[in-house]
């Protein structure tokens, strides 16, 4: 491989690592910014709720929980979509690495991604790390599967949080129906 060649790799893996990167903080940025969104509408709603008869604001009581139902399908759409492109990059990244920094005695990549930066060995050429040991190696590879078993957990947990909220806004819609057309509230199925 020339020179060039193995500068272009190493560039491109680079860059592979750089998205990689955004995409974990923009997955995260988006998740904060619809928490904080769909918390000020549950605050909206519940206030709107205690107000609603006395200002005539009845269909505003209605119209806010059924908005935060449909933020939370576009939410989820989000958070799928942004996952998705999460794992790509990660993928690329990977397989660039692959290509650049090769592979231990039993075919698995041993480089920045899959190895710690205080790992890199001095006078390498370029500055390529490598892991001390193929057991070293071994190590980080179950850390860094237990990091993808992870990524998966909190793919997981960040839908049943989006759940969570529609299901607060079912809840605040039966509230308002049982309200305005029981007149008891949550009660008004009490015999």
């Amino acid at each position: 491989m020339s020179a060039d060649s193995e500068k272009a790799q190493e560039i491109a893996y680079q860059v592979a690592a750089d998205l990689y990167m955004n995409e974990n903080s923009l997955v995260w940025s988006r998740f904060n910014i619809m928490v904080a969104v769909n918390a000020l509408i549950v605050a909206g709603a519940q206030v709107v709720a205690q107000a609603a008869e006395k200002h005539n604001l009845i269909l505003l009581a209605f119209s806010l929980p059924l908005l935060g139902m449909i933020f939370c399908g576009i939410w989820w759409k989000m958070m799928a979509r942004g996952f998705d492109y999460h794992d790509h990059w990660r993928e690329w990244a990977e397989r660039t690495e692959a290509a650049v920094y090769g592979k231990d005695s039993r075919g698995k990549v041993c480089a920045p991604i899959t190895c710690a930066t205080k790992r890199f060995r001095m006078g390498e050429p370029e500055g390529k790390p490598q892991c001390e040991s193929i057991h070293e190696c071994q190590n980080l590879r179950k850390q860094e599967r237990a990091g993808q078993r992870r990524t998966g957990t909190a793919r997981r947990h960040s839908y049943i949080l989006i759940a969570l909220f529609f299901v607060l806004y079912v809840f605040t819609c039966a509230q308002l129906v049982m309200h305005f057309f029981c007149g008891k509230g949550i009660y008004c199925l009490e015999l």
